[in-house]
């Protein structure tokens, strides 16, 4: 079973780019965007931190989804064309460590899903995302991809 660290952090601020979808297709497309953004504008190199957000939402028709493929820069440049700026709230987390593929980290969701059912989780109003420990993928092995997911929690019981 995988147990969180509770963390505390503070807003983040990040320039973003949302495409339609929630399958690896859309986060891959989302990334293409935002790099092409950034190398285009030389941005890379003040670059801090990449981050993900996936949106759900349902209806009694059918689900929607997006994601937002998200960079925190040094120096916050400013947004433009299809990149936008927002900030990814601040607060108390549940941070998870999914080692691994990011094609199998639904394992990984369905074990916080788990904890957070066994340890009667209050989840607060804000998104979760997903923080991507190793900024430059090139060259790393899928299995030794790192990946942080933060789910906001009001209260546990934990």
């Amino acid at each position: 079973m995988v147990e969180p660290k509770i963390v505390t952090i503070d807003p983040i601020e990040v320039l973003y780019i949302n495409k339609e979808g929630a399958d690896i297709k859309s986060a891959n497309t989302a990334w293409a965007s935002m790099v092409a953004f950034s190398l285009e504008a030389n941005l890379l190199k003040d670059a801090i931190c990449r981050y993900g957000i996936i949106h759900t939402s349902s209806t009694t028709q059918n689900t929607t989804a997006s994601y937002d493929a998200c960079v925190a820069f040094n120096n916050m440049p400013s947004p433009s064309g299809e990149v936008l700026k927002k900030t990814i709230s601040g607060g108390i987390y549940a941070c998870f460590l999914h080692k691994g593929d990011y094609a199998e980290i639904e394992k990984t969701f369905h074990e916080i899903r788990h904890w957070i059912a066994e340890n009667e989780v209050t989840l607060r109003d804000a998104a979760h995302f997903q923080k991507y420990l190793d900024f430059d993928i090139s060259g790393i092995k899928p299995e030794d991809l790192r990946t942080e997911i933060y789910v906001p929690i009001a209260s546990y019981k934990g």
